[in-house]
């Protein structure tokens, strides 16, 4: 579907990742609203420009939690898309022995010198002047000197770094996060998406992980991190939110879309409405010709019938309804004026009894209603009857 409207929530976000400043933005919304287009779009738009960004879909956290801190953060890394975040890829390239350390290119250039100083070695003949012989001898001797320091400086960088080393994977998740907190400097974004599920799902709610980070807020919302010496077993959904709100200090903006989110970030996100008239008229106009030509010769009897199967302008169902409706008017089944002034035929359009779908798409106006049923048994107070 060609994306429609939302130009305050995207003005809004845009001006918030121009401040380069993080925080976080939420978008919250009813079922079918647009909250998860709307973030692909965001999205899409912070890929096209390059700007470093990450798309996390809590919804696959149910057939894919994570049981360990270090393991969700691992996991974040391979998610970024646009520019890369290079101080987080080279920590996680690092954690994982793939990253080429300065004692490896200490090393690589050591014994580069050295082949230089053989292949030179090669090349001296007797038939060499005196002065030519030992400008090749001198050059021979400066090579491995070269690679001599090459080789020792590397040798001392990996001591020292060993310790160091011993360390971070002493506390891999401490590792990460400071690789997390100077990639911040970059400003990048995380949308989170369907953030209702850390609230809801039963399952997710309380799922639990281990993690040597525990994340506490201080005074003003603060929020900080500290390491324990043993991991602790927490709530995946406080930890998360713990580290949100961290990341964001850091300066990430982290855009959250979902139907419940938390107190302090619900009471200052961004509320999406039902698309109103110009919006549905937009998104005829893009879905088909035969629609685009009733929103320029009949707009007033389309928003009607539109208004109907959309619920009074729901961006889903106004999908849903729009292929409906020119199944039926491309058969000819009715006219758009009876529909618009029928309300008993535009029920028949729904409950048509040639109910068949195929794999792609559906075709009939019964297998529509189906739909509508079964996607919309738990949401109260929809008129489908």
């Amino acid at each position: 579907m060609h994306f429609i409207g939302r130009q305050a929530q995207i003005d809004a976000f845009l001006e918030k990742r121009t401040a380069r400043q993080g925080g976080v933005f939420a978008i919250k919304g009813g079922p079918g609203l647009g909250k998860s287009t709307l973030l692909w779009e965001l999205a899409q738009r912070s890929q096209a420009e390059q700007h470093p960004a990450w798309f996390l879909d809590l919804e696959d956290l149910e057939t894919q939690s994570p049981d360990t801190g270090a393991a969700f953060l691992a996991d974040l890394a391979h998610l970024h898309s646009g520019k890369a975040l290079s101080a987080f890829d080279k920590a996680l390239a690092e954690f994982h022995g793939a990253y080429q350390s300065p004692a490896d290119l200490l090393n690589v250039y050591g014994e580069a010198m050295q082949d230089a100083a053989k292949a030179l070695e090669k090349q001296v003949t007797q038939d060499d002047t005196p002065a030519q012989d030992a400008a090749d001898r001198q050059a021979i001797q400066d090579l491995k000197g070269i690679a001599g320091i090459a080789w020792t400086l590397g040798q001392g960088w990996q001591k020292s770094r060993a310790t160091q080393r011993q360390q971070e994977l002493g506390h891999p998740e401490r590792f990460l996060l400071e690789a997390l907190a100077q990639s911040a400097a970059q400003h990048p974004v995380l949308f989170v998406d369907t953030y209702e599920h850390l609230r809801s799902h039963p399952q997710l709610r309380s799922k639990t992980l281990f993690s040597h980070v525990l994340f506490s807020k201080y005074h003003q919302g603060t929020v900080r991190y500290s390491i324990g010496d043993t991991p602790q077993q927490q709530s995946l959904p406080l930890w998360l939110e713990g580290f949100f709100s961290w990341l964001a200090q850091q300066g990430v903006l982290v855009v959250i879309a979902g139907r419940h989110l938390p107190a302090g970030w619900a009471a200052q996100a961004a509320t999406l409405q039902r698309f109103n008239h110009e919006d549905m008229l937009q998104a005829a106009r893009a879905n088909s010709p035969l629609l685009a030509q009733a929103a320029a010769e009949q707009p007033e009897a389309l928003l009607a019938v539109l208004q109907r199967l959309s619920f009074d302008g729901n961006p889903l169902w106004l999908q849903v309804g729009m292929n409906m409706l020119n199944s039926v008017l491309d058969n000819g089944e009715y006219r758009l004026s009876t529909l618009a002034d029928n309300d008993t035929r535009l029920r028949e359009c729904f409950e048509a009894p040639t109910a068949v779908m195929d794999d792609v798409h559906i075709e009939h106006a019964a297998c529509k209603l189906q739909l509508f049923q079964h996607v919309t048994r738990h949401i109260p107070d929809l008129p489908l009857s």
